[in-house]
């Protein structure tokens, strides 16, 4: 078990005015339940991506028409490495008139060749 198994998944609440909120309680960590790698993941996901920062590429893919509520679309927020550490972050509104479903993971150093 390594912390590339371990996917971050978050229910955020958006409109099409740009605001972003997101819950505590609409995320959550899926895959094993390793407590020490989950923290390690959190610690690195919340260091790679703060949440102001991933608000604010969502609201830069609202504004500019890539994410729409009422639209299946897959987006890709975050694609890079940082400090070492290469995240994939993704999401989709599903056409759910308000939410934004987005996941995060490490992708693996053999999946990144």
């Amino acid at each position: 078990m390594t912390i590339h198994d371990l996917v971050w998944k978050g229910r955020l609440i958006i409109n099409m005015n740009g605001s972003v909120d997101l819950p505590p309680d609409r995320q959550e960590i899926e895959g094993p339940s390793d407590t020490d790698a989950r923290r390690k993941f959190i610690d690195l996901f919340n260091d790679a991506m703060p949440q102001g920062v991933l608000f604010g590429l969502i609201k830069e893919k609202i504004r500019s028409g890539e994410i729409h509520t009422r639209e299946r679309n897959d987006v890709v927020l975050f694609d890079a490495e940082h400090e070492g550490t290469h995240w994939l972050i993704t999401g989709n509104s599903n056409a759910s008139f308000g939410y934004f479903y987005a996941e995060a993971r490490i992708v693996a150093p053999s999946e990144d060749q």
